[in-house]
């Protein structure tokens, strides 16, 4: 998928968010309103991450393949986030340790579905933290 346009990259991701929406619980599919998709290139390749909107807090991050290759629900995330045995959310912070066996790289629709019932939040900072951080953000009074 190298050298793809963005807008195609884009067009891939909403047709794989549309899906995973349509097989989601139907008392999450409303807040799917409130997750943007944004893709751009990381290393020449075109990446998709999905945001919640009003935390600016990125979900995850996947290969926006076009769903003629890959089935919506087999779509793994980009990030260190991990399912075990048990179906828990395992967060890795370095890719350099030795991925243990009881471990596998989540799918999509796992973590948006695991994010939107309240069970698990991604770790890393939100998009208004960074900006603190930055100094674009100061506090009002």
């Amino acid at each position: 998928m190298d050298n793809i346009d963005l807008n195609q990259a884009w067009a891939n991701s909403k047709a794989i968010v549309d899906r995973i929406k349509a097989s989601s619980p139907e008392e999450l599919q409303d807040a799917y309103r409130n997750i943007d998709i944004r893709v751009g290139l990381k290393d020449g390749k075109a990446l998709a991450s999905l945001q919640w909107k009003s935390w600016k807090l990125q979900i995850c991050t996947f290969d926006p393949k076009p769903i003629t290759e890959v089935g919506a629900l087999n779509v793994q995330v980009q990030d260190q986030v991990f399912i075990d045995l048990h179906d828990a959310i395992v967060t890795r912070s370095s890719q350099d340790e030795k991925l243990p066996d009881n471990l596998r790289l989540a799918y999509v629709y796992e973590i948006l579905d695991a994010f939107l019932d309240g069970s698990w939040t991604p770790p890393w900072k939100c998009g208004y933290c960074r900006d603190r951080i930055k100094g674009l953000v100061k506090p009002q009074w």
